[in-house]
């Protein structure tokens, strides 16, 4: 199942699985937060533009975010 590069939702526990590579899906991430944790604030995106991704004409923008590690 999945081709090599594709990632894998488990959307009953939650889990993130990729990309795929020749070997496996290797381990997963999960996405799931701590229980009875509220988490307060807003990330705005910021610089606004227009651009095409596969022929489809989008307005994306920059969310400034930490990055996904598994530690």
């Amino acid at each position: 199942m999945g081709a090599v590069g594709d990632y894998y939702l488990d959307k009953t526990s939650y889990n993130l699985y990729g990309p795929k590579t020749e070997t496996g899906w290797g381990v997963a991430l999960s996405l799931k937060g701590t229980a009875n944790v509220i988490y307060s604030g807003w990330n705005y995106a910021k610089n606004f533009r227009d651009t095409t991704i596969d022929a489809s004409l989008l307005r994306i923008g920059d969310l400034m975010a930490p990055a996904l590690t598994t530690s």
